[in-house]
């Protein structure tokens, strides 16, 4: 093992699994399997701390069109965000990096069409908006 390095192991049945995922997904051509496998892994942790920090007061409600319906317990109402050419712009806050926007990559199903149409994660996301 190099400094700095760690390695893990997998089943082979396992790296298959996750081979064919990133064949799947065209974020990854040309990437190795080492720097798809931690993207992966990465992108994961980051879902779950969405979910962590927005979860307990926020609830997907549904989409419809080129809206999603988020509602805020915090607030006590829905909150709408707007899908538009890649990006996502929550007409509460006004812009398109808040609490709202971060939760709508940590709902599976809204997250997979995201990925699918390449759609960009937010940079940063504000917590102390409201």
């Amino acid at each position: 093992m190099r400094k700095g390095y760690t390695q893990i192991v997998l089943k082979e049945e396992e790296a298959k699994r996750i081979e064919q995922f990133i064949k799947s997904d065209k974020r990854f051509e040309g990437r190795t399997f080492s720097n798809a496998a931690k993207t992966i892994l990465l992108e994961y942790i980051e879902y779950h701390d969405y979910l962590r920090r927005y979860g307990p007061f926020l609830k997907f409600i549904g989409a419809e069109g080129n809206l999603i319906f988020i509602y805020d317990h915090f607030i006590d109402r829905i909150v709408e965000v707007e899908v538009h050419d890649r990006m996502l712009y929550c007409r509460y806050h006004g812009n398109s990096e808040c609490a709202h926007i971060g939760f709508c990559f940590a709902v599976p199903e809204l997250y997979r069409v995201f990925n699918e149409k390449g759609f960009k994660q937010p940079k940063r996301i504000v917590e102390d908006e409201k």
